[in-house]
Parts: C-alpha cells; sequence; structure tokens
C-alpha cells in the first residue's frame, strides 16, 4: 500500500507549525502528543507510555511510516522506500495496466525517446524518464542536493514525517480522553492543531542561549492524561538503532575512516563509528561508545551566529525584475550551492548578470556541520536519522516560505537562457532513483518518493506557496507570522515588496543602518559613487555607500567528505570576526548516483560571506592612505587582512592561508593542490532602494576586486 502524504488533511484545517521552544512552553497539550507521537513512530512496535497493553503505534501507521523508514529516504540503504511500493508506481509496466484498471484509468501510452535502447520514455511534459520495468536504468537514492528542486524537495519530507507523528499522536489523544474525560475534548482539539515544530536557529538570543535544553536533554517533562507532569524519554534528543542494530536494515552502515588531509606520516585519522554508534551522536568524541559534545555545538553556533543570520538576511536582496527571462536564475541562485545556470560571477562590466551565491542551501549545509561534527548530521548518507534534522529542515521550509511569499514570480519554469542566448533545461547530473542521467527538471517534474495520491507524485507546482487561495494546494500548515509577514495570508504584489524590507530588518542586514556610519569616510570605496547609468530605473542610490562580500567556490568532493571554508578577520588587530562556507556531501564510496554525477563533472559549491561596511571601514582607518590612493588598492589592502582555513568536519585543519609574512606565498612543495584549491573573492556593490522608507535594499553595480587568496596562498596543513 502506498503511503499517500496529505499532511494533515484529516484536520481539515490549517493550523500554525511553532517553535520548539514556544510549542515546550505555552502548548503543554500539543507538546507531550509531539513528544509521545514522535516517539511512536521511532519505536513502532514498542509499547508507548499510557497506552493499553498490546497496542503498539505500528498499528497505526502505514508501510514506510517509522522513523527509520523515513530517515533511510534521505541515504542508506539506497532502497525503495516502503511507502511507494513498486505496485502502482507509474514507472512499473508489469503492474501498471492493472492498477489503471483497478482505477478506472485508460492504459499508458508510452511515447519512446530517439534512443530506443536507452531505457527511457517521454512524460506528459516532454522529459525523459524510465521506461516501465526498466529498473536498470534507475539510479541510487532520492537525493537532490545541488540542485533546483531542493527547496521544494524536502516539503512533503517534512509533511510525511508530520503526518506519521499526527497518527500516533491523534490515537495517544484519544486514549487521554478515555482516561480522563473530564479533559478529553481538550486533548482532542490538541491532536488536531498539531504540526511539527521548527528549531529557528535565527533567534538574536540564540549566541546566550545555546543549543536548546528540549534539543539535548535525555528526558522531558510533558503533561499526562490528567494534567500532571511526568518525565519521559526525549525523542528529539537522539534516535536509538537498538531494534535495528546487526539486520538486514543496517547492513550498509559502516565506520568510516579516512586519512586527515596533509597531517603528517603516519598520518591522523578522522573517524566516525556508524557500525556501532546505536543511537544518533552530534559532535561525538573519536570513540565506538555513542556520545554528544554539547560544548562544540555552543560554540560554533556563538562564533558563527553572525553569519548565519546574515546568510538568511541576503536571500531577501534580490532584485525586482519585470524581465521573466531572469526569474529562473534568481531561483537557481536561491535554491541550490550549484547554480547550473552559471552566471558571470561578479563582472565589472555595468549591466552583466551576476551572482554572490545568495543560497539557502548554503544557510542548510551551515546547521548541518555546525550541529553534526563527526556525527550523523555532518554527513548525508545518515543525516535522516538524526531527529534534529527535521526541526532543522522545518526551519528552512520556513526560509523557504517566506521567500516564495515576497518573490512569488521567480520560480524555476522551463529553463533558462544559456550565455548564447538558447533555452537550457536545468537537470539532475547523474540523476536518481527515477531519473534518468541529465533528465530535465521543472515545476511538473515528479518528486518521488512523494505520493500526493493513488496514481500521482508531488511535483514543485504543487508545493509551492502556503497561501490560502485559489491554485494552491493545500499542505494544511502555515508560520507564525514574522513581524507582519504572514506567509498564508493573499497580499498585493506591492505590499509583497514592503515585506523584503521587513524582513531584511529581522535577519539583521544592516545596510540602512550602515549607511550614515560609513557615508563619510574618506576612502574612495565608499565616496566614489556609482555612475548614474548603471543605477536600476526607478531606484534611489544610497551614495557613499557600499556593500561588501566574499564569494566561495568550493570543491565538493575535495577531501571526500564534509568540510568548510572559515574566514578570519581583524579590523582593530584585536577581535576577530568569524564566518564559513560549508561543503556538505556524501564520502567518495556513496551509492548516491546524484552525488557520483557531481563528482564525476567537478561540481563547485558556491556561497558568501558578508563582511559588514563598518568592518571595512575599520581596517582602512588603520592604512596610511596616500591622497591619490585607487579603489583598488584600498581594496587590496583590506584583502591582506583576511585569513582562510579549510577545516574538516571534526575540527582538523586541512590548509591554511599565508598572507601575512614574506612575499605571502606558500613554500612551492606545501601549497595546496590547485584542482582544489578554492576560488575566494572580493566584491563590492552599491546599494539602492524605491525611495520611500519601507522599500527593501537591492544591490547592484557588482565590482570584482580579484581573488583574496591565490593558489600560492594556500598552504597544506594546520599554521
Amino acid at each position: 500500500m502506498a503511503y499517500v502524504i496529505n499532511g494533515r488533511k484529516d484536520s481539515g484545517e490549517t493550523h500554525v507549525r511553532r517553535e520548539i521552544r514556544d510549542l515546550n512552553e505555552n502548548f503543554p497539550e500539543q507538546f507531550a502528543l509531539f513528544i509521545l507521537g514522535w516517539t511512536g513512530v521511532q519505536y513502532p512496535n514498542a509499547p508507548l507510555n499510557f497506552m493499553p497493553a498490546g497496542w503498539k503505534p505500528g498499528d497505526v501507521l502505514p508501510p514506510g511510516g517509522d522513523h527509520f523508514a523515513i530517515g533511510s529516504i534521505h541515504g542508506i540503504p539506497y532502497e525503495r522506500w516502503a511507502g511507494d511500493p513498486p505496485f502502482g508506481m507509474l514507472s512499473e509496466k508489469e503492474n501498471e495496466a492493472e492498477f489503471l484498471k483497478a482505477l478506472g484509468k485508460p492504459p499508458k501510452i508510452y511515447e519512446q525517446s530517439s534512443q530506443p535502447d536507452s531505457g527511457e520514455s517521454i512524460d506528459d511534459h516532454g522529459r525523459k524518464v524510465p521506461l516501465p520495468g526498466n529498473e536498470a536504468a534507475r539510479y541510487g537514492g532520492y537525493c537532490n542536493h545541488g540542485s533546483v528542486l531542493f527547496p521544494p524537495w524536502h516539503r512533503p519530507y517534512l509533511m510525511v514525517l508530520e503526518q506519521s507523528i499526527c497518527m500516533v499522536a491523534t490515537a495517544v489523544a484519544q486514549e487521554f480522553a478515555r482516561i480522563a474525560p473530564a479533559k478529553g475534548q481538550k486533548w482532542i482539539e490538541a491532536a488536531k492543531q498539531l504540526r511539527f515544530p521548527f528549531y529557528d536557529w535565527t533567534l538574536e538570543d540564540a549566541v546566550d542561549e545555546g543549543f536548546p535544553d528540549v534539543l539535548e536533554s535525555n528526558m522531558i517533562r510533558i503533561r499526562g492524561p490528567d494534567g500532571k507532569s511526568v518525565s519521559v524519554p526525549n525523542p528529539i534528543s537522539s534516535y536509538r538503532f537498538d531494534e535495528h542494530m546487526n539486520t538486514e536494515r543496517t547492513r550498509d552502515f559502516r565506520d568510516f575512516e579516512a586519512d586527515v588531509p596533509y597531517s603528517g606520516n603516519p598520518p591522523q585519522k578522522t573517524r566516525a563509528y556508524f557500525r556501532k554508534w546505536n543511537r544518533t551522536c552530534r559532535w561525538p568524541k573519536d570513540d565506538p561508545a555513542p556520545s554528544d559534545r554539547l560544548e562544540k555545538i555552543n560554540y560554533q553556533l556563538a562564533r558563527l551566529y553572525n553569519d548565519l543570520r546574515s546568510k538568511v538576511a541576503h536571500m531577501f536582496t534580490y532584485e525586482e525584475d519585470a524581465n521573466p527571462d531572469s526569474w529562473p536564475y534568481f531561483w537557481d541562485e536561491f535554491s541550490n550551492t550549484s547554480v547550473q545556470s552559471n552566471p558571470i560571477t561578479v563582472p565589472n562590466e555595468p549591466g552583466a548578470r551576476t551572482t554572490i551565491s545568495k543560497s539557502l542551501e548554503a544557510a542548510h549545509n551551515s546547521l548541518h556541520l555546525i550541529i553534526g561534527g563527526a556525527g550523523h548530521m555532518g554527513q548525508n548518507e545518515f543525516a535522516g536519522f538524526d531527529p534534529i534534522f527535521y526541526m532543522h529542515h522545518c526551519n528552512v521550509d520556513r526560509i523557504y516560505a517566506l521567500w516564495e511569499y515576497v518573490y512569488p514570480k521567480y520560480m524555476l519554469g522551463h529553463g533558462y537562457k544559456d550565455k548564447s542566448g538558447t533555452l537550457t533545461h536545468f537537470t539532475q547530473p547523474n540523476g536518481s532513483f527515477t531519473q534518468l542521467v541529465q533528465t530535465r527538471l521543472d515545476e511538473y517534474t515528479d518528486m518521488l518518493p512523494w505520493r500526493k495520491s493513488a496514481d500521482s507524485y508531488w511535483t514543485m507546482h504543487d508545493v509551492t506557496s502556503l497561501e490560502k487561495r485559489e491554485g494552491v494546494y493545500p499542505k494544511y500548515y502555515t508560520y507564525p507570522p514574522v513581524d507582519g509577514v504572514q506567509v498564508d495570508k493573499p497580499v498585493s504584489y506591492a505590499e509583497r515588496i514592503k515585506m523584503r524590507a521587513i524582513l531584511q530588518q529581522h535577519f539583521g542586514l544592516g545596510v540602512k543602518e550602515a549607511h550614515p556610519v560609513v557615508s563619510s569616510h574618506s576612502s574612495p570605496l565608499f565616496q566614489n559613487v556609482a555612475q548614474r547609468a548603471i543605477v536600476p530605473q526607478g531606484r534611489v542610490q544610497l551614495e557613499k555607500y557600499r556593500h561588501f562580500v566574499i564569494v566561495a567556490e568550493l570543491k565538493e568532493h575535495a577531501f571526500g567528505d564534509s568540510y568548510s571554508m572559515e574566514l578570519t578577520y581583524s579590523c582593530d588587530g584585536t577581535d576577530e570576526f568569524y564566518a564559513h562556507v560549508a561543503v556538505l556531501t556524501r564520502p567518495l564510496t556513496t551509492s548516491c548516483a546524484g552525488c557520483l554525477g557531481r563528482q564525476a563533472v567537478g561540481n563547485t559549491v558556491k556561497g558568501m560571506i558578508h563582511v559588514p561596511s563598518k568592518h571595512i571601514a575599520q581596517m582602512l582607518d588603520r592604512r596610511n592612505r596616500a591622497p591619490s590612493a585607487s579603489e583598488a588598492e584600498e581594496a587590496d589592502f583590506c584583502k591582506k587582512r583576511f585569513k582562510g582555513l579549510l577545516v574538516g568536519r571534526t575540527g582538523q585543519i586541512y590548509a591554511h592561508t599565508v598572507t601575512h609574512v614574506g612575499d605571502g606565498f606558500a613554500p612551492e612543495g606545501s601549497r595546496l593542490d590547485p584542482a582544489i584549491t578554492p576560488k575566494v573573492t572580493f566584491v563590492s556593490a552599491y546599494a539602492c532602494t524605491g525611495g520611500q522608507a519601507d522599500a527593501p535594499v537591492e544591490l547592484f553595480g557588482f565590482k570584482n576586486f580579484a581573488e583574496v587568496f591565490t593558489g600560492a596562498n594556500w598552504q597544506i596543513g594546520p599554521p
């Protein structure tokens, strides 16, 4: 039987997905049902607190509805999800005719592709798909990372877990109502309103609070059926594999061991004991016994907090563009870190299309490494098993919902125009479980394994928008308003543009606040004003303001594991500022076809780091500037203030930059391999608004001040 994903359609209403701390503190009945519901989904064959003897959560779950099955969709064991069985799958010829007949539908007629032996057919929208029954034409896994489908594919992924949890929670609420009839209606209503919560890592108190207790405590207090507080195991803190260890379901769980690059002879080792750990781990020790190191997570959250918020704020600086040909480019840059449409990266010629990689997937990658370390969240093969994965992705979905709400036109479309003006389809480089090599991706691509009905799959077109209006497929959830931005409320397009400014302010873009501070600075970087010809029509320039970012391009599979490029700098010689670009990947031995495809083409992960203008001004205050100093000379001075590190997910330093000693070059015999050397560029832009106080900031007139580090600057090993 297929698992048809319709979220909380059973409730018949749309309700709010709440931040996990808000759910815990202010909605105790919903929180209790959530904790018990997820416990039941994690351990469907075990007894559940408060439920009758002999009752099992698995009794109310469809095939594929348990936590292990849902988690395995994201990676190992690379097999068809039980919720999307062969029978009734539209590409399974032996069952298809019988299945369609049972539905009262005519047999499907396939048009052969121009390569009859390729195992392909052409679907109703002109895309290549595997021929019915041709299992050999399939590719491993359901991976949609580094893809234009990254945000929409993960939306029904969250819905299926939400649906499973609420199936169990509804049964628990009914039992609570039987145990305590006087409070019964309250429990029934709580189950009806329950939606999956998110972990908001952008909250302004994140540094002071650190990683929330509700996410890491092994035991948690919840309200029982009679209203009294009881302590129960916390299913958010980790997921135990006990039931599945050393069984067929974990046959592909393997301990990970690799040499730390450039760590000497004999080399140091990085290890992850995925075969031995009987539960998910976050920043574990190098030990077969499972462990979590909360202090590591808090350290990373604190030092990278401003960078994370800045990455989100920049997602809302996409310019207003009336040309539909531009919209797929914006979607490509926002949705993923590969940016297949390959815009010219920050050229100096006016009017050229640019990218500084304002990507949702990039911010998403950062949290995986911040929380995971050597543990499950740090590697995509196992990330889906850690419960925090879903709360993190729920926050990613919330940001996606905000973005599509204020940029409703900027969609995937039918493709993009390449540099010659030819319409080019977005593709999956090496396919996936039901996509062939270079399969066309668009708004109507079936996003397997997510069934929307017995005979159809969710598409990007289906998942788009949470608004309550005609033409929007219902998802039965929404998110809390963000400073008045309510993603399920239809509003005019003019109001949506103003809301971009609200979101810029909420996530701390800081341009309007920095403008008066730096506009009086004497450096030509601030005093030079953009030529009127390049100021976007109808916009007003913020004069004597420049915006600065570092654009990084990193080889996805440079080290065969997840890693990051950290950037540090000092404005005044004392306090250091930290930022990074994270690469979340799988080992080179993966069975993931999408990842193998990106390996084959040498995929590059693109990311950005904002360097606040006030920091640039403080750097320049330390320079003895000649009256004739040029912008390029000023930029070169700033570039020498930056230091770079390539860091593994367990903290080992693979390489560092040399810019402060001698000629600033690493010795020739110790330089990083040019094939994996990052490209790191210093970029400026002018800023403008629509002229009104409530108008959003847009960036224009990008200028490339060349690379911050050349290949000669990167030296292998730690400093």
